[in-house]
């Protein structure tokens, strides 16, 4: 935890630091979390990076794979992608030397409208590994990841993407790839209490 503190102290500066340790450490002790939503069209025309791969639902994960994920992140973390594949949601995985080096989810979400159903397609979940940082993955997998819903809809989609309204480094990276804000939540143990994002299918 100090080392993480010092290393965004020397990044983003104090002022960043204390917003960080404030808003965000005691907060998520409180149980309270704020997430910002972005939006972009999914009729853009975004590189694919080849360092990454998408894995449909059915798509087999090998042993390898998931074994290297569950040395990172836990037998936990593992059970739960099992679930969440299950589920119907999409993983990409990032691969450098082999080895993973970060992981990020791509659902299709259908909310109930004032009129009809709103269906739209959501990035989430990502995570660069410490020691890959700093080689465009985030960036890289939030293009790829966009680049899949635009050969995926036959018609013009918005994508959307969350982050840690902390969480500059995140945010940057967003903005980098052409997406613009849509709106927040405020959470309080799971339960939402302000729902202020702006969602159009």
């Amino acid at each position: 935890m100090l080392e993480k503190i010092t290393t965004r102290m020397k990044r983003q500066g104090i002022f960043s630091t204390l917003v960080y340790l404030t808003c965000t450490v005691f907060l998520e002790k409180l149980g309270v979390e704020i997430i910002r939503l972005f939006v972009i069209k999914n009729d853009i025309n975004l590189a694919n990076d080849k360092r990454i791969k998408i894995y449909l639902p059915d798509d087999h994960l090998s042993e390898q794979l998931l074994g290297q994920i569950e040395d990172k992140c836990g037998a936990k973390y593992t059970s739960k992608i099992i679930s969440k594949r299950k589920s119907g949601h999409i993983l990409a995985i990032a691969n450098i030397d082999k080895c993973v080096a970060s992981l990020a989810w791509l659902s299709q979400i259908t909310e109930p409208g004032l009129l009809e159903k709103k269906t739209y397609w959501i990035i989430h979940g990502c995570l660069t590994f410490p020691e890959f940082r700093g080689k465009q993955l985030y960036p890289s997998m939030i293009k790829s990841l966009s680049h899949f819903v635009a050969r995926t809809e036959q018609q013009s989609k918005n994508i959307y993407i969350e982050s840690s309204w902390t969480n500059k480094a995140s945010i940057n990276g967003i903005k980098k790839c052409g997406f613009l804000g849509a709106g927040y939540t405020i959470s309080f143990r799971d339960k939402v209490l302000i729902n202020k994002r702006i969602i159009n299918g």
